[in-house]
């Protein structure tokens, strides 16, 4: 497909994407607080540094990392209108960075085999330390109330779905 096609083609489906589902542009500071959600098979990042911190007033987890790959992932949100929703299914994503996460809460098992509870400063559990990893693993892996900013994102055998009120 020519790219000036599939320019258009992208445009028209983020407009009709737009009617149902709320869309931010690139570069948008505003964190998602309206109960984003995704939910992976597995994560691998690389060159990561994790830590807890506020932002716009609220605890959360900050991760930045240079490469993420995420397989079986599903990737829920929130519409426009009360009772709309919108979900990502992929079989797996790369995100090159930076690559930043802010996140209220992230759970997952530890190279398959501890379970970790990340959360921000103030919520009730151990916060999170700064820590800088050139490589990390997580399984089984929940992240809630986030917000992802990336340079480059790579999507495999995806689907996308609405649901209208």
């Amino acid at each position: 497909m020519p790219p000036d096609r599939a320019q258009e083609d992208s445009r028209r489906l983020l407009r009709c994407l737009g009617t149902v589902l709320r869309l931010r542009p690139a570069g948008s500071q505003r964190a998602s607080q309206e109960g984003a959600a995704l939910t992976a098979r597995r994560m691998e990042l690389q060159g990561v540094r994790v830590e807890g911190a506020f932002h716009q007033g609220a605890a959360v987890v900050r991760c930045r990392a240079e490469r993420v790959v995420v397989e079986g992932a599903v990737l829920r949100f929130p519409g426009r209108a009360a009772g709309a929703s919108g979900r990502v299914r992929a079989s797996r994503m790369v995100l090159e960075g930076p690559v930043e996460v802010l996140a209220r809460q992230v759970e997952g098992r530890l190279l398959d085999l501890l379970p970790v509870v990340l959360s921000g400063p103030g919520r009730g559990a151990v916060p999170v330390p700064a820590l800088a990893v050139p490589w990390m693993e997580l399984t089984e892996v929940r992240i809630s109330g986030f917000t992802l900013r990336t340079e480059a994102a790579h999507i495999s055998r995806t689907e996308v779905s609405a649901a209208l009120p």
